[in-house]
């Protein structure tokens, strides 16, 4: 959030321990998820994605939920409920690693891309494999398996979360970045 008007205000909503939030202020991630509430004259706010980057639009519907890749979550409507501990097959592993949230309801979600944001929309049975590092969301319709870029394993792999993939049979959309998400290298510098 980078600018609002009078009349929103704000309630944090506690998420973690006092330890977790502590240990999030010290690695520079002081974001803290927070309810922003309009008052009785309305009012509007302003969000921007971290880096260079296209901010895209969500619709949630009750016919069509979304799996949301949770670094490119900016921030949703009440209305649509945010599912961190989600059961279903969950893609995280190390520092890289790709964490899936559901949102389900009806309303808006807001993610940021690094990168420019493009959509490829998958016709019944139609298959894609895709790096996971650049995985924005899909929609609930979508089927997917995540894999091994390269066969065998690797410690690597396993402490970063680096060489997976994420294999996509449609029907349904899935959004992706230009760059990959979660990644701390200063986006003003060109490659060399």
């Amino acid at each position: 959030m980078v600018a609002h008007t009078p009349s929103i205000g704000f309630d944090m909503v506690a998420e973690g321990s006092w330890r977790r939030a502590w240990r999030r202020s010290i690695r520079g991630n002081i974001s803290q998820p927070a309810w922003a509430v309009a008052g009785a004259s309305g009012g509007w706010l302003d969000i921007v994605a971290e880096g260079h980057g296209d901010v895209i639009h969500l619709d949630v519907t009750a016919e069509e939920g979304w799996l949301v890749n949770r670094s490119a979550w900016l921030a949703s409507d009440a209305t649509v409920e945010i599912d961190s501990n989600w059961s279903g097959v969950r893609a995280a592993v190390g520092g890289d690693g790709v964490r899936l949230v559901q949102c389900t309801g009806s309303g808006g979600v807001l993610l940021g891309a690094h990168g420019l944001a493009e959509g490829m929309v998958l016709d019944p049975g139609e298959t894609v494999i895709v790096d996971s590092s650049i995985v924005l969301a899909f929609a609930n319709t979508v089927r997917y398996e995540r894999r091994r870029a390269l066969a065998g394993r690797s410690l690597h792999e396993l402490r970063t979360g680096e060489g997976f993939t994420f294999q996509f049979w449609g029907p349904g959309v899935v959004l992706l970045s230009t760059r990959q998400l979660g990644r701390n290298a200063d986006d003003s510098e060109p490659a060399r």
